[in-house]
């Protein structure tokens, strides 16, 4: 679950003359997980979160602990870097946004012999010539 909202060019990092978007997760503002793990192997976060030792499912709190909150070294030596690449002090926000084509990947579940188009997790970028040869092998499938 995301918020966006798409940006004047100039107003955020990135390339001159394009329009940026600037995306944050929500996530936190749900009671419970949107997914139930149902496809094996489709979702192995969820299959890992469910199958913990500290799991307690009739609670209406998220069951993933949030990246940030369980990699919280990784997280802030990431958040230092890409503030001292971009020049601010540490205190200032600093919106990151994603520009990224990602045609046709989207997690949609396996149907008989087609797989799920998410393919590469948890996303690949590919140029135009090799996107089509992907598209071109499920046809195969």
């Amino acid at each position: 679950m995301t918020a966006s909202i798409v940006t004047s060019p100039g107003v955020v990092t990135g390339p001159e003359g394009l329009s940026r978007k600037v995306v944050a997760n929500c996530e936190a503002l749900l009671f419970q997980r949107p997914d139930d793990a149902i496809y094996r192997g489709y979702d192995t976060q969820t299959e890992r979160d469910m199958s913990g030792t500290d799991l307690f499912i009739s609670n209406y709190q998220p069951l993933t602990p949030r990246g940030h909150i369980a990699k919280p070294r990784e997280t802030a030596i990431a958040n230092l870097a890409s503030h001292l690449y971009h020049g601010l002090p540490i205190d200032e926000p600093l919106p990151l946004p994603v520009d990224v084509v990602a045609a046709g990947r989207r997690n949609n579940p396996p149907e008989g012999k087609i797989p799920a188009l998410c393919a590469y997790n948890p996303l690949h970028y590919m140029e135009l010539p090799e996107l089509f040869m992907g598209v071109h092998l499920l046809d195969d499938w």
